[in-house]
């Protein structure tokens, strides 16, 4: 994890021009209609499918571009899979559970949503036996940065957000490409960076809203004492969470089985 991150040139965008035609010059009106005689306009089939094509184009353009994770009350997501520790006379051992992350409350603050959220898979880093759910804090602008922080008082912050939108919780930011990271380190440690953009594969998920592409990102968090990788998937959130320690024995590697929004119920 010591390489310096490599650099990805982001595509510049393409722009599309229409020519729909051109106008004639206008000519003199020589008889004005009374306004019960004047000409009914007929639509022409031309029109209605413009019409149609632009409803249509609206409608891919907001189903391509979900928010960053759900935000209703009440929204859950279950993981499940494996946590490894330090046993009996210091040799691995590894338990298989499942862990639940809820959403406590939200705020919204202009263009900015906070969300307050009950628990996640970073709870069960050193796990000892009895793990607790602890209180985390989303934050998202509009739908272009993600930050994420743990939050100990377990209530919505009152007042401005942006003090909380520092570098050090920046997750992830819109739009992003394998190689960005949020930091100023050469060799991108103790800073997300963006491993792979590429679609996401949710079939086996329960409760994912169908009908619509979803992409994921794989983020990853380098130290000298340990390393963080966790799979988002904007519209859905945390998909898949993995820990791990360079020394003593700590490890999580926990997946999404199931997410129950309360938005479309």
């Amino acid at each position: 994890m010591d390489a310096k991150p490599t650099f990805v040139p982001r595509t510049a965008r393409g722009s599309i021009a229409f020519k729909l035609g051109t106008v004639e010059e206008a000519k003199p009106l020589l008889w004005k209609a009374p306004p019960d005689r004047l000409p009914v306009v007929k639509p022409t089939n031309s029109f209605r499918f413009l019409i149609v094509s632009a409803v249509c184009a609206a409608s891919l353009v907001a189903q391509s571009s979900p928010s960053f994770l759900p935000l209703k009350k009440g929204t859950t997501w279950l993981y499940s899979g494996t946590v490894g520790l330090q046993g009996a006379g210091g040799q691995p051992h590894e338990i298989q559970m499942s862990w639940k992350a809820e959403i406590l409350d939200s705020v919204e603050e202009g263009r900015t949503i906070a969300v307050l959220l009950r628990g996640d898979p970073r709870d069960l880093i050193w796990y000892s036996g009895a793990p607790k759910p602890g209180c985390y804090l989303v934050i998202t602008v509009e739908d272009r940065e993600l930050y994420f922080l743990g939050w100990d008082s377990c209530a919505l912050p009152r007042g401005e957000l942006s003090h909380l939108q520092v570098r050090d919780n920046l997750l992830l930011k819109m739009p992003a490409q394998k190689g960005d990271f949020y930091g100023d380190r050469p060799d991108g440690r103790y800073e997300w960076f963006v491993d792979d953009r590429q679609p996401a594969d949710l079939a086996r998920i329960k409760g994912i809203p169908v009908g619509r592409d979803y992409v994921e990102y794989t983020l990853s968090y380098s130290t000298n004492p340990d390393h963080q990788i966790a799979k988002f998937v904007p519209g859905v959130g945390l998909t898949s969470y993995s820990y791990s320690h360079h020394g003593t024995v700590s490890e999580v590697h926990m997946k999404l089985v199931e997410m129950q929004d309360q938005a479309i119920r």
